[in-house]
């Protein structure tokens, strides 16, 4: 995806679609929870974690969205996205607290409620646009047939 991250709102193409994206990554700085545990070394620009993160939900997107029209493209660039950006701001919000799951009141705290709804917002998004695993069938206990006829084929199983 070309200029992923950016505040850029044309990505490119995806076919013969013009594929605009809300997907802006900040820059990487100190003030970021994660800082001292980054896994990137390169802290310059945008942050490698989040651009990293967008490009591959968009890449597994892109192979299971089978309804591509202007519309559909619309609401993954700038509904769908910012989604996932917000998921991956409250889960790093998440992972900074150590590992502690309750607040200085003694209650949950109110991250992972948030974390739910926003992973339950996307998953009705990705209901709303029919979107399914690339290449397999929509219920995994159908199983794929396919993979069966495949080793047949190939002499791995008796005919």
């Amino acid at each position: 995806m070309q200029n992923a991250g950016s505040l850029s709102i044309h990505k490119g193409k995806l076919g013969e679609l013009n594929l605009k994206m809300w997907d802006a990554v900040p820059l990487c700085s100190e003030d970021c929870r994660l800082w001292n545990e980054c896994p990137y070394d390169d802290r310059r620009g945008r942050c490698q974690l989040r651009k990293v993160y967008v490009e591959n939900v968009f890449d597994s997107l892109k192979l299971a969205i089978t309804n591509r029209d202007e519309l559909t493209m619309h609401k993954v660039g700038m509904l769908l996205m910012p989604l996932y950006s917000s998921l991956i701001s409250l889960k790093i919000e998440a992972y900074s607290m150590g590992g502690r799951v309750r607040g200085s009141s003694g209650k949950v705290d109110n991250i992972f409620r948030e974390i739910r709804d926003t992973v339950k917002l996307i998953s009705s998004f990705l209901d709303e646009l029919n979107v399914k695993p690339s290449g397999k069938a929509s219920n995994p206990l159908d199983g794929d047939g396919s993979y069966y006829e495949s080793l047949l084929s190939e002499g791995k199983v008796p005919a």
